[in-house]
């Protein structure tokens, strides 16, 4: 009686830590988000009149009709906050520094690790407004800067997402910015030079007179660039597509921020979350994301998966979806994969965490099918 009470007080007090740190951690994200952090807090003047209408001519905020004939009212486009993010603080700190500085910032890292919701979450706090797209070796220079479009019966100059967002202030989130050709790169060059302008020169297509305009940054102006790689190309060929970018454009970046997946426990967290999955299952969900990425990263290792923070949310997701977990496993995980050896070694670290019986069935030679392990179980096995 005395052991079972004495075990009992142990759990208890387990319990209570456990449930104190994470009150602790709810506290500091509470903290963070709500006073948007030192470096934030000076952020937040800048977006203070977001909510005002702008001069689509001039790009200076106005607030009549009578300003100038090109007068518009633009909808801003503010992101939201992903509640369920778990914010890295010595991360978001560098990041808001050097947006409150005015630099030009490159984030790199794994696939889903958090490089556009970060910034998003930020420009949220804010009530800063953003303009994202993904590069690509196919991406022209009219989509970056602009070209005449047929507008009705005549035809008018149409900016791309670079000059919308000099004149209005907004911050550029450009995704993939490795896949981005290292010629076109170089047409940016001027624009992310401290003081630098953008000049536009080009035919009116209708009067064919020189058509010239330089176009100022907007104080607000930012650019926040994404990557897998921190331009210097993939000597490992995991990220096919990217390119090594040319050394005066990497020095166009004040700072090259490095970004990786969250801890196991914070990882789980924001499983949880999200998904609505147990703890249990979601702490051991990461623990395998993790022991896939150690492999991964190990020279002498011929795994090149990229568990990402989005294969985790698919497998959780499915995992309760499906009545068997082997399913979740085959449709989230194995499906992308080719390699049996690499097959095999995913299969044994999910054994490692979940048991024999969560693998069951499954192997690299052919896709489990639950049509072919119902005698294999009784209804009331629980996974």
């Amino acid at each position: 009686m005395a052991k079972s009470k004495k075990k009992k007080k142990a759990t208890k007090a387990v319990a209570e830590k456990k449930e104190a740190k994470v009150k602790e951690e709810k506290e500091e994200q509470k903290l963070w988000f709500g006073n948007a952090s030192l470096s934030v807090h000076k952020l937040k003047d800048y977006g203070e009149c977001r909510n005002l209408p702008h001069c689509k001519r001039t790009g200076i905020e106005c607030d009549g009709k009578d300003h100038c004939e090109d007068y518009v009212s633009i909808q801003p486009f503010i992101p939201e906050a992903d509640e369920n993010y778990v914010v890295n603080m010595d991360i978001a700190e560098s990041l808001a520094y050097a947006l409150g500085e005015g630099e030009n910032i490159l984030l790199a890292g794994p696939p889903g690790c958090g490089k556009t919701t970060l910034p998003e979450l930020i420009a949220h706090l804010c009530n800063w407004e953003c303009v994202q797209y993904s590069a690509s070796e196919e991406t022209r220079l009219s989509y970056i800067i602009g070209q005449w479009v047929v507008a009705g019966d005549k035809m008018r100059w149409s900016d791309g997402v670079f000059t919308d967002a000099i004149r209005n202030g907004k911050i550029v989130i450009e995704n993939e910015s490795d896949f981005m050709r290292p010629e076109l790169r170089g047409a940016l060059h001027g624009i992310m030079d401290e003081g630098g302008v953008l000049t536009l020169q080009t035919i009116h297509p209708e009067t064919h007179e020189p058509f010239t305009e330089v176009i100022h940054k907007h104080p607000n102006f930012r650019i926040i660039s994404t990557a897998n790689t921190v331009g210097l190309g993939d000597d490992a060929h995991i990220f096919h597509g990217t390119q090594q970018q040319n050394a005066a454009s990497r020095d166009r970046y004040s700072v090259i921020v490095k970004m990786d997946y969250h801890k196991p426990y914070l990882e789980a967290k924001i499983l949880k979350g999200k998904t609505g999955i147990d703890e249990e299952t979601a702490e051991k969900m990461s623990s395998v994301a993790w022991g896939i990425r150690d492999l991964a990263r190990d020279e002498n290792s011929d795994i090149t998966f990229q568990f990402s923070v989005r294969r985790l949310l698919s497998w959780a997701k499915w995992h309760q979806r499906k009545q068997y977990p082997q399913e979740a496993i085959q449709l989230a995980i194995l499906n992308f994969m080719a390699d049996e050896g690499e097959i095999e070694s995913v299969i044994n670290i999910i054994r490692l965490n979940f048991g024999e019986k969560f693998v069951k069935h499954l192997n690299s030679k052919k896709p489990f099918d639950p049509n072919n392990i119902t005698t294999d179980f009784n209804d009331d096995d629980e996974f």
